[in-house]
C-alpha cells in the first residue's frame, strides 16, 4: 500500500507537463487512457503501437488542455 501512495505521491509532484494543471495526475492518466483506447478502436484494434498511441493520445490531451488555458486565462 505504501508503494502506492508513494507512486502517487511522486506522480503528482512530477505530474504531467503543465499544460496540464487542471487535472489530477490521475484524471490526466484516465483522459490520455480514454483518448488511446479510442485511437485504437477507430483502426479496429489492428495494427499500429499501443505505445504510439498513448504518446499521441498524451500530445492530444495537452494540445486541449493548452487550448483550454488560453480560453480561461
Amino acid at each position: 500500500m505504501a508503494r502506492k501512495e508513494a507512486k502517487s505521491q511522486s506522480q503528482s509532484s512530477s505530474g504531467p507537463s503543465s499544460s496540464s494543471r487542471n487535472l489530477s495526475p490521475e484524471d490526466y492518466r484516465r483522459a490520455v487512457a480514454e483518448a488511446a483506447y479510442y485511437r485504437a478502436l477507430e483502426r479496429g484494434f489492428q495494427g499500429g503501437d499501443p505505445m504510439d498511441d498513448w504518446l499521441q493520445a498524451e500530445r492530444d490531451i495537452q494540445r486541449e488542455q493548452e487550448g483550454t488555458q488560453r480560453k480561461s486565462g
